[in-house]
Parts: structure tokens; sequence; C-alpha cells
């Protein structure tokens, strides 16, 4: 499993490698101080490093015919899929541990800083139930359909939210000072108990992916 994870994890090395210092620099240098954008540009940022790295994976195992390879070694469903989640759950924790690196060198109120984390927090919990999915369909349906969930919920993480911001401004709902204060007001215990829930979810589609692949290559 070691060495299936090596051989993947030079798409991650070089394609979250290179796009994270850019990001971290184009936020650095375009913005005095942590604002609201710029929370909500890194949650979006770790959630299109991870699952755009997957599907570069994806894409070369495709084209090389890597399962059908590696179908031809002594390796079990098991440990192919887990090579893949493992990897997976790797990148984010390295993402999430970057960004919040990147947060010790933006200035910004207490508050915001706080609930920054929080946000990077919740995206990194997203990264691994998004990326999940996205092998239970790819073992499930294929790559093709995997390809199209992607480029249906990857534009949709950065186009969604503009609009409904200005629909809850529209709308008189709290702005976004008021939301701050609600979140920090959320004992941080309850964000642990989400995060621990994601990882409980993440097993259970671990579970579903083996299944897949099982039946898939059977």
């Amino acid at each position: 499993m070691l060495r299936l994870i090596q051989k993947n994890s030079v798409f991650y090395i070089l394609y979250a490698g290179i796009l994270m210092p850019l990001m971290a620099l184009y936020l650095i240098n375009t913005r005095d101080a942590l604002d609201g954008m710029g929370t909500l540009f890194l949650g979006q940022w770790l959630l299109l490093l991870v699952a755009g790295s997957l599907m570069v994976v994806e894409q070369n195992e495709k084209k090389y015919n890597g399962y059908a390879f590696l179908h031809t070694l002594p390796l079990t469903s098991r440990q192919i899929v887990g090579s893949k989640f493992l990897l997976v759950s790797i990148a984010v924790c390295i993402l999430f541990i970057s960004e919040n690196i990147i947060l010790l060198f933006m200035r910004g109120t207490p508050a915001l800083l706080k609930t920054a984390r929080i946000f990077i927090l919740l995206s990194a919990d997203g990264a691994l139930i998004l990326a999940a999915l996205l092998y239970v369909i790819l073992f499930k349906f294929g790559s093709s359909k995997a390809s199209l969930f992607a480029w249906i919920v990857l534009p949709s993480i950065f186009i969604l939210p503009i609009p409904i911001v200005e629909l809850f401004i529209r709308k008189g709902s709290p702005n976004p000072a008021e939301i701050i204060d609600r979140l920090l007001n959320i004992p941080m215990v309850l964000w642990i108990f989400v995060t621990l829930f994601t990882f409980v979810c993440f097993y259970m589609f671990f579970r579903f992916a083996v299944k897949a692949e099982k039946i898939r290559w059977r």
C-alpha cells in the first residue's frame, strides 16, 4: 500500500504543492488584513486542491489502465481503495495545517481569525466527504461519472456562495459580523463532534468504495 501512496502522491505534490504557495502569496499580497472573502477563499481553495488533485490522479489511472495493472498484482480491493483514501486523508491534513500557517502571516481581529480557523476546519471536513463521494462514484460507476460529478460540484463551490450571500443580505438576514458572533458562541466541542462525525462518514464511504471496487473487477 505504501508504494501505491508514493506513486500517486507525486500528482498531489505537483498540483497542490505548487498552487498552495501561489495562493498564499496572492492572499497575503492582495489583502492588508484577513476579511470575509479571504476566509471564504481559503476554504474554497482547500476543497479545490483536494478534489482537483484526486481527479488528476484518476485521469492518469484511466489513461494508463492503472487499475487493470493493479489487479494483476497480489493486492486486495481493500488495499487498492485504502491507499486512495489514506492519501486523500494525508493531503487534507497537510493542506489544513498549511492554511492555518498562512493565517499566522495575516492580520485580523481575533474573532475573525478564530472564525477563519473554524471555517478551514469545516472545509477540511467537506474535502474529506467530497473526495470519498468521488471515489464511491468512481468505483461504482466509472471515472466518467466521477468526472461529471466533479465538474458539477467544483464550479458550484466557487459560484454559488456569492448569490447566496447577496440573497441573505437582500432579505435582511444577519450580516457577516453577526454570523461571526454566532459562530464564536458555538462551543468548540461541537466543531470537534462534526469532525469526528466526518471521520465516521469517511470510513463508511471507504467501505462502500471497497465493495464497489470488488464488484466492478469481479
